[in-house]
């Protein structure tokens, strides 16, 4: 799903997701380090330095003889200059400039900052890569484009023509300052340029510089930052940003994309430009995408025969919608090829069809033409698929997306009526939001990624920034049953069924489908270890993975041997035998809050579990019920003793996905509170026995 529109400038994107925050951004150098070391495997080489009399430049010299200044002792790096220049030249060119010097404070800074990623694209040509490292122990290393790596591999794309350059710096270690050069010649689809000056690790100085033609005005919008001093002359600009601090690390918080600082500055000509164009509000890049892509979307009549075959027989419209919706959601392949402006631009809906193979943007517009045959309208949305990046006053940018989706406008009221992923526009109707990519989230399931979210809608004049509903708190996604035996040896033996539907059932698709058998088991044997310690699972069976319009079910059985703990003759147990929430992130807070706290999504899970207590033990008290709710969740537990049998029933309903750092110990107490819970233990004393 990732990389179906790739950015106007993919470097500007290298240097986005390099910036991410600490969990990201290793994630990420982790699969960088590994598509190095993969490259130069097929090489057989490692990168070379220049020759040892290359130097490295005076302003880098001049930067490592100035005293650091006092940093917080965890700092793993830092950035003491980040600069960038931009000139819009007179051949139509946008020529951008970059320079960095950053110094290694800790082993943990190492990776992600031990090489260079430039890329050559259908509109980019890298013409300068250089790299200088001083070492602590005064050696030095010089690098160039000559010592680059350059490769076209990536996830999920049979071809595209992207030439990824890596310069890779092997003898890095903690203390090193290390510098980096590069000079790039773009010729641009949108006159705009953007300076992401805030990463994971704090910047000292930033400089951000722009030259342009004298007929041209450019436009600022500062993202995520307050309006700073901008130095003005004939021809240029200037910004001058310093002690910016690094992003922090915060369990779920929104994508760095969404909160890191950064300059979005756009150029507006009074000629017509020689390249690229300004986008004025987003009807106009609505406009400019229709005419990119309306012709790859017109049916031949191959596509208008398969169509006719695929609802052969179906009466009802909306089965029919269905049935070309997985058609091209399951039978079509996800491949990406990307040969020039085809980052952006469709190929031809009767190719596509042939192939049985297309990106994001292509599986829409095979839908589209399908759809066309039932006389069904659609058009495309451009989204992100990282939720709070694209906001509702988000400035007019194309740097901002990454994925292609389809809204099929509905014929009549009661189509879809009461379906979530169902949006109202003035001026078309009503608007099913649906992503033929993603395989798991049938026509009326917003996908959890889209909920909330906000995308570009192509529909000529109609073309604006929508905003995408979200699911609703009373909606049921997990349910479990399970029936447990204790007994007064220690053993715990237990039968549960869970059923999975909307984001939970999404998740688990997403992560088991496609995987062989011993990683499903793995998958559950990792929740059940959380929950239980040492356990044998006796069996397990997932139900309907493969069927997307109906629910994930889930059977298993285990035993585990020492669940009970004794002290004399008392026994105690955790009546909450499996955990309700997977994984308490949140707790792992440190400080005060900075950014808003983002969860996947709203909804309910419950449980009711019977719990047949040992023979010869009676349980010593029975807690009262537990009933706590704010405006952003509720909770509900409940025992009630039986005879032998304890019935459990609990229940959790996240009403509230966002919240402003301000509510944050709003959601901090009942994390905390539901830790508890699940932690506390019940005492079973054997019967005839003295007070």
């Amino acid at each position: 799903m990732r990389g179906c529109l790739y950015p106007t400038n993919c470097n500007n994107f290298f240097l986005g997701f390099l910036g991410r925050s600490q969990a990201s951004a290793q994630g990420w150098t982790h699969i960088i380090v590994a598509l190095i070391f993969f490259v130069f495997a097929l090489l057989g080489t490692l990168p070379q330095p220049v020759e040892a009399g290359s130097k490295p430049p005076r302003w880098l010299v001049e930067i490592s003889e100035k005293p650091l200044p006092t940093l917080a002792p965890e700092t793993e790096a830092v950035y003491l200059l980040h600069e960038q220049k931009l000139v819009y030249s007179s051949t139509g060119y946008l020529i951008r400039y970059g320079r960095q010097a950053v110094k290694i404070l800790r082993k943990e800074g190492i990776e992600p900052l031990k090489f260079l990623v430039r890329a050559n694209t259908f509109n980019t040509r890298v013409r300068k890569m250089n790299a200088w490292v001083i070492n602590p122990d005064d050696s030095k290393q010089s690098y160039d484009l000559k010592s680059a790596i350059s490769t076209s591999l990536a996830p999920d794309t049979l071809y595209w023509d992207v030439k990824t350059l890596f310069l890779y710096l092997p003898e890095v270690t903690r203390g090193s300052l290390i510098g980096y050069e590069w000079e790039e010649e773009v010729k641009p689809i949108s006159l705009e340029d953007i300076f992401i000056f805030q990463h994971r690790f704090p910047v000292l100085q930033a400089i951000y510089q722009a030259e342009y033609p004298k007929d041209c005005q450019p436009w600022l919008d500062w993202i995520n930052w307050p309006e700073s001093q901008v130095v003005s002359g004939a021809r240029s600009l200037t910004v001058q940003l310093t002690d910016i601090p690094a992003l922090k690390d915060e369990p779920l918080k929104p994508p760095d994309e969404a909160i890191a600082g950064r300059l979005l500055v756009r150029f507006r000509t009074e000629k017509t430009p020689k390249y690229g164009r300004f986008f004025s509000d987003w009807k106009d890049m609505g406009l400019w995408y229709e005419q990119l892509s309306q012709e790859r979307r017109q049916p031949d009549e191959k596509v208008r025969v398969k169509a006719s075959e695929l609802v052969s027989g179906l009466t009802d419209l909306r089965a029919q919608i269905e049935k070309l919706a997985a058609f091209v959601q399951q039978e079509v392949r996800y491949v990406s090829i990307q040969i020039g402006i085809g980052g952006y631009q469709p190929h031809p809906a009767p190719e596509i069809l042939a192939n049985r193979y297309g990106d994001c943007k292509d599986k829409a517009t095979l839908l589209a033409a399908l759809l066309s045959y039932l006389n069904v309208e659609s058009y495309y949305l451009i989204v992100n698929i990282e939720r709070q990046v694209v906001k509702d006053n988000s400035p007019v940018s194309l740097f901002w997306f990454n994925h292609a989706i389809l809204a099929i406008k509905l014929p009549d009221d009661k189509l879809y009526d009461g379906a979530e992923a169902v949006v109202p526009v003035p001026g078309l109707g009503r608007l099913l939001i649906f992503d033929p990519t993603m395989p798991h989230s049938p026509p009326g399931r917003l996908p959890f990624y889209l909920q909330k979210n906000n995308g570009l809608l192509v529909a000529g004049e109609q073309s604006r920034l929508l905003t995408f509903p979200g699911s609703t708190p009373e909606r049921l996604e997990l349910v479990r049953r399970g029936q447990f035996v204790l007994s007064a040896d220690g053993t715990l033996k237990g039968s549960v069924s869970e059923t999975l539907s909307g984001f939970q059932a999404e998740v688990a698709r997403l992560r088991l489908r496609d995987v062989p058998e011993r990683n499903r088991r793995k998958d559950l044997e990792n929740f059940l270890a959380r929950s239980l310690g040492s356990f044998n699972l006796e069996n397990y069976d997932y139900l309907n993975l493969d069927q997307p319009e109906r629910e994930v079910e889930l059977r298993y059985s285990f035993r585990a041997g020492s669940y009970l703990r004794r002290s004399g003759d008392v026994l105690s147990f955790r009546p909450n035998i499996l955990a309700l929430i997977d994984d308490y992130e949140i707790l792992k807070q440190k400080g005060e809050r900075k950014y808003p706290l983002m969860l996947p999504g709203v909804g309910t899970s419950r449980d009711e579990l019977e719990i047949v207590l040992p023979d010869g033990y009676s349980l010593e008290t029975l807690p009262e019920p537990m009933n706590w709710s704010s405006s952003f969740a509720d909770y509900h537990c409940r025992l009630e003793l039986k005879g032998g049998v304890l019935f459990l029933e609990r229940q959790l309903r996240i009403k509230e996905d966002l919240l402003p750092p301000s509510r944050f110990q709003e959601a901090l107490e009942i994390f905390r509170m539901l830790s508890v819970e699940e932690r506390r233990r019940l005492l079973l004393k054997k019967l005839n026995q003295p007070e």
